[in-house]
C-alpha cells in the first residue's frame, strides 16, 4: 500500500504555526511527517464488505486518529495509518445547510470499491459526515444518530461513513471538496472543518480521502463534541443490502499525529492518541533511523515492538488521555534541511497487566524542510534578554532564496485595548539595550536591533518619535502610534521603515513582549509587511510571554 501523508497544519495552539495562505504553503516548505508500522495492542483484524465502528454519544473513542480502509475488492481491511492534508486555497467551498446531500462531485480517477458498480467517477456528500460512491442513488439526508443510519449503510448503495452523526453545517464551519496529485496517486479530499454537532455544539475538522488505489483515509484532527449528543458511527459499507457483521471495536494502537509545519525553525506538537485512562507516564523517544526489523519487547503486550534504532533523545508526554502531546521548537539550522528523524512513542499502563506494562505507538518519521518564504518570529521567555546571538525578541525573516520584492514597512499592531509596547529607556526594555535609543553607540544603546538596522537600511530621522539622549541622531527607528494613557513611551502601534530590507534578510527589534503590564494568558499582534511594489501582507499571531510563536506570511 502506498503510504499518503502529509503534515497536518492546525491553528490549534498558541504555539502553532499560524498561515496566511493555508494548504499548497505546506509544499513550500517541503517537510513532512509520515507515519508507518503497528504498535500495539494490535490493530482489528475484521474484514469483510461492511466495516463499521460505533461511538456511544459523550464517548467519542478514536482520539485524533488516522483509519485506512483497504480494499481487495471484494473486502475492507483497516489500517492505522494515513494523516490529515490541509485543503488547498483552490478548493472548492460548498455551501450547506442542515441535512443536505451534495453532489454530484467529479473525480478526476475512477475510484475502485466493494459493491455496487465496483468502482465511480463522481461521488455525493451527505452533510451528516458521509459519503456516496454513487451520485445520484441517495436521496435521503437524514440519519442523526448510528442506529438511524445502520439500515441505510446496509442497503443502499457504497457509502463511507467519515462521522456519521447529526452535523450542522449551516450553524458554523466550513464543508469543502478538491483533488490533488501527490506523488505518483491521486486523492479527493472531503473535508468538515470546526462543523458543530445539532443545532449547534461543539467543533469536529476531519476528512474523508478517496484515494486512486481504492484506498479510504478517514483522518480527525479536532473531535470537541464529536458525538456529543448522538451515537456516531464510523466505517466504510457495501451497501446493496449486505448482512450487518456488527460494530467493530476498530481497535487501534496507540498513534502518533502531527500539526505545525515541519520546517527549520518552526514549532510544532506531536500527538499520541488512544491512550488509556489507566496510562501513569509516557515519552515521545527520537532516533535517527528505523530498525530494518521490529524488535519485540520482552514481557510487554502481544505485538508490541520497538520500531526505531539507537534512541538518541526522550521528550516527556504531556498526557490528557485518550491523547498525549509533545511540543518542540525545532532551531533555525540550514544544515538539517531535507534529513530526518525517526520517533515513537512509549506509555506505560499499569492495566496492560504484563511483567513490562508497556504499550507503544507506531513510527513517525520526521522530515524537515526549508523554512517559510516570510515569518514574523516571537520568542519569549519576555524577549532575548539582551543576547546577541539571537536577536530581539521579535524579528522578521525572509528566508534564503526568497523572490519578494524589497520591504519597505513593517507595521507591529497589539489588537485589543490593553496590551501595549513598552518603549520606554529603562524598565520597559530587557537585558542591557535601550530601544528607544535606537542606533546609539553607548554600551547602553547598540543592543536595540543588533546590527539588523544596518543590514536592512532601517530609517532613522524624518519625523521618527524623538529618543533619549544617547542616540546619535536624536530619533529611533521606529514610529509610535495609539499611545495608552497618553504615555509617549507606551504604544500598541511600532511602524518601520527601510530602503535596504531585501530577500534572504532579517530585521529584529527588542522589546517588552508581555505587553506592557498585561502580561496574562494569550496576546494577539497584526503584523503588515510592504513591499516596494505597494503590495502587503498581513497576518494575525497569537502569542504569550513565554511561548514561541510563528506568523508566516506567503508572497
Amino acid at each position: 500500500m502506498t503510504k499518503h501523508r502529509l503534515a497536518s497544519t492546525v491553528a490549534a495552539s498558541l504555539s502553532a504555526l499560524l498561515w496566511l495562505a493555508g494548504g499548497e504553503a505546506n509544499a513550500q516548505g517541503g517537510g513532512s511527517f509520515m507515519t508507518s508500522g503497528g504498535g500495539c495492542p494490535e490493530v482489528t483484524s475484521d474484514s469483510g464488505p461492511v466495516l463499521y465502528g460505533t461511538m456511544p454519544a459523550g464517548a467519542w473513542n478514536l482520539g485524533r486518529a488516522n483509519l485506512t480502509f483497504v480494499s481487495d475488492g471484494s473486502n475492507w481491511s483497516l489500517q492505522a495509518e494515513g494523516g490529515f492534508i490541509e485543503p488547498s486555497a483552490n478548493a472548492t467551498l460548498m455551501s450547506a445547510g442542515d441535512d443536505q446531500i451534495l453532489g454530484p462531485l467529479a473525480l478526476p480517477f475512477s475510484f475502485p470499491y466493494p459493491g455496487g458498480a465496483g468502482a465511480t467517477t463522481a461521488i455525493d456528500v451527505n452533510v451528516n459526515g458521509r459519503v456516496y460512491l454513487e451520485a445520484g442513488t441517495n436521496p435521503w439526508s437524514g440519519g442523526w444518530n448510528a442506529n438511524m443510519i445502520r439500515p441505510d449503510f446496509l442497503s443502499a448503495t457504497p457509502s463511507i461513513c467519515a462521522l456519521g452523526v447529526d452535523l450542522n453545517p449551516g450553524a458554523g464551519g466550513i464543508l469543502s471538496f478538491e483533488t490533488r496529485t501527490v506523488g505518483a496517486d491521486r486523492v479527493a479530499l472531503i473535508t468538515w472543518e470546526r462543523v458543530p454537532e445539532y443545532p449547534d455544539a461543539g467543533s469536529n475538522t476531519f476528512q474523508c480521502q478517496l484515494w486512486g488505489t481504492g484506498d479510504v483515509v478517514l483522518s480527525y484532527v479536532e473531535t470537541n463534541g464529536a458525538c456529543g449528543l448522538q451515537e456516531a458511527l464510523v466505517g466504510v459499507s457495501a451497501g446493496g443490502g449486505a448482512p450487518d457483521p456488527g460494530a467493530s471495536s476498530l481497535a487501534i494502537p496507540l498513534f502518533l499525529s502531527f500539526s505545525g509545519q515541519p520546517v527549520i525553525g518552526g514549532s510544532f506538537t506531536v500527538g499520541v492518541g488512544g491512550i488509556p485512562h489507566t496510562a501513569t507516564s509516557g515519552v515521545l523517544s527520537f532516533g535517527m533511523s528505523a530498525l530494518a526489523t521490529p524488535m519485540p519487547i520482552f514481557g510487554a503486550p502481544p505485538g508490541c515492538e520497538v520500531l526505531i534504532d539507537q534512541i538518541d533523545m526522550n521528550a516527556p508526554l504531556i498526557l490528557l488521555p485518550p491523547d498525549g502531546e509533545v511540543q518542540m521548537n525545532w532551531p533555525y539550522d540550514l544544515s538539517v534541511i531535507g534529513t530526518s528523524v525517526e520517533c515513537q512513542a512509549f506509555v506505560m499502563d499499569p492495566a496492560q497487566g504484563t511483567p513490562v506494562p508497556l504499550i507503544v505507538s507506531d513510527r513517525g518519521t520526521l522530515t524537515f524542510g526549508a523554512p517559510p518564504a516570510l515569518a514574523f518570529v516571537i520568542e519569549g521567555p519576555n524577549s532575548y534578554k539582551g543576547s546577541p546571538e539571537q536577536g530581539g525578541f521579535c524579528r522578521l525573516e525572509s528566508s534564503p532564496g526568497a523572490t519578494h520584492p524589497d520591504i519597505v514597512g513593517l507595521e507591529v499592531s497589539f489588537v485589543g485595548m490593553q496590551p501595549y509596547f513598552d518603549v520606554e529607556g529603562n524598565a520597559g526594555v530587557e537585558g542591557q539595550g535601550f530601544f528607544n535609543d535606537g542606533n546609539g553607540t553607548g554600551a547602553r544603546c547598540r543592543n536595540a536591533y543588533y546590527g539588523t538596522d544596518v543590514q536592512t537600511g532601517l530609517v532613522y530621522g524624518g519625523g521618527l518619535q524623538p529618543a533619549a539622549s544617547c542616540d546619535k541622531t536624536g530619533t529611533t527607528g521606529w514610529v509610535g502610534s495609539l499611545p495608552v494613557g497618553g504615555s509617549a513611551s507606551r504604544f500598541q502601534r511600532l511602524e518601520f521603515e527601510f530602503t535596504d530590507f531585501s530577500a534572504g534578510e532579517l530585521f529584529g527589534f527588542d522589546c517588552d513582549t508581555d505587553g506592557g503590564d498585561f502580561n496574562a494568558g494569550a496576546q494577539l499582534l497584526s503584523v503588515t509587511v510592504t513591499f516596494s511594489d505597494s503590495t502587503s501582507l498581513t497576518q494575525l499571531v497569537q502569542y504569550e510571554s513565554d511561548n514561541r510563536a510563528v506568523g508566516v506570511l506567503i508572497p
